[in-house]
């Protein structure tokens, strides 16, 4: 080999060798520094944090959702014996009617007897006696 073909080969590897340095370079550069990932990793730590208090508040807010549906639960049941005890009620005010209009007709009843048979009338609702 001549010496300029000599030249040419080394001047080739030369050429080689300070493009991969140019690449590495250029990797280098591109990696990013301690200082840009000590600052990444405060970001997102502080992102970290405001998602922990997201949590947090949101686990809160379910707890107090969770006692508020169960206060309710205690209403609703407390409105259905308060219903219960209403209806019971009811059902004894219809029976001390139908007593009643059952002994008011009564009444009539011996009032018009005692009328047909020219008798006093003071047994009836109406007199003294039950005032």
């Amino acid at each position: 080999a001549t010496e300029k073909e000599k030249n040419n080969s080394l001047e080739q590897k030369l050429a080689d060798l300070q493009a991969k340095l140019d690449v590495m370079q250029a990797a280098s550069e591109a990696r990013p520094t301690e200082a840009d990932i000590a600052a990444e990793r405060a970001a997102l730590e502080a992102r970290e944090k405001e998602v922990d208090k997201h949590i947090h508040a949101s686990m809160e807010l379910r707890s107090a959702i969770a006692q508020e549906r169960h206060a309710l639960e205690i209403d609703k049941q407390c409105l259905e014996q308060e219903v219960l005890a209403q209806q019971e009620i009811a059902a004894e005010l219809q029976e001390v009617m139908v007593h009643y209009c059952s002994f008011e007709a009564q009444a009539e009843e011996l009032s018009f007897a005692s009328a047909e048979a020219g008798m006093d009338n003071s047994i009836s609702p109406t007199s003294s006696s039950f005032h």
